[in-house]
């Protein structure tokens, strides 16, 4: 297997980038590997002293994992910034160091994030594994666990509701059947488009496909376009963000205005970065939840919040 080089030691956490609730479908095997897919490639990453321990399905795709994993991004000059711009940040980045913001396929992230609506990890994570494995291609396996590809816009358009519904989509399912239809009817690759749009055009655009609100947009904004400025809420991010930067907003409902207000609070004290910063506020809530994943428990401790970053 190749080593990819990291841009520093200790640069990058797979756990909690793969399996902190931005992407979905990532399993960590018996030998230790944390396996999944993306762009039609199958991926078997591991950390190593020299680097990323990296085996793709069809051979030899290494890159896609340095793209992916955002590689190219060097986290050190980031967390001095983020640090200079709020001290208290620092047990979490420590805590979390290593936890980087993927760069998903766009289709990939948007379905993925109609399924999350209103849902939960578990749930998510069983729903879009069902799509891959009934209607993805197959893409071989790793350590036993068999991968499959994400389906096309139109293998999920030509779906029924009841096709979806069957894996826990629930009313899901009618937007995400409607949105690959109204997908079909744009001009072809058009979605990876959005990329060169502008934040606030490419969310407006989102916004008129069914059933993709202003989180759902703004997660594949982040996710899937590249946007790394953009900066999801949820009720866990707009607790922290309003308990750390804006008190006014706490208690208050997420509606638009507060939504906005919560988001550019981020954006001007973290800049074009400010969507990593909101998934590190994201992962440490969601380890404080009440149904903590096994490797949160194991991986990140306390005391992680002590080491230098």
């Amino acid at each position: 297997m190749p080593d990819l080089p990291l841009p520093a030691p200790a640069s990058l956490d797979i756990a909690a980038t793969v399996a902190g609730g931005q992407a979905f479908g990532w399993r960590l095997s018996p030998r230790g590997r944390w396996v999944g897919a993306s762009g039609g490639v199958g991926l078997a990453l591991r950390a190593s002293d020299d680097g990323l321990q990296c085996e793709t399905s069809p051979a030899g795709h290494e890159p896609a994992a340095r793209n992916l994993l955002a590689l190219d991004v060097d986290l050190t000059p980031l967390y001095s910034q983020w640090l200079a711009a709020d001290p208290a940040l620092g047990p979490i980045l420590r805590r979390w160091r290593g936890l980087r913001v993927m760069r998903q396929e766009p289709a990939e992230a948007l379905f993925s994030f109609i399924c999350s609506s209103c849902n939960t990890v578990g749930k998510i994570e069983r729903s879009v594994a069902a799509l891959r494995r009934r209607w993805g291609a197959p893409l071989g396996g790793f350590d036993g666990l068999q991968l499959y590809g994400f389906p096309g816009i139109a293998e999920i358009a030509a779906l029924s509701p009841g096709d979806l519904r069957a894996d826990l989509w629930g009313y899901r399912a009618e937007y995400a059947v409607a949105t690959a239809r109204a997908l079909l009817d744009r001009s072809e690759g058009w979605l990876p488009t959005l990329a060169q749009a502008g934040p606030a055009e490419a969310r407006a655009e989102l916004m008129r496909l069914p059933g993709v609100g202003r989180k759902v947009a703004d997660c594949v904004l982040l996710f899937g376009l590249r946007y790394d400025e953009v900066t999801p809420i949820d009720v866990h991010v707009a607790r922290e963000v309003g308990a750390r930067y804006l008190p006014q907003a706490l208690g208050c409902a997420l509606g638009r205005r507060v939504h906005d207000d919560l988001s550019q609070a981020l954006r001007d004290r973290f800049g074009a970065h400010a969507g990593w910063v909101q998934q590190y506020l994201f992962i440490d809530a969601l380890s404080r939840g009440r149904s903590v994943p096994p490797w949160l428990c194991r991986n990140h401790r306390e005391d992680d919040a002590d080491v230098a970053l």
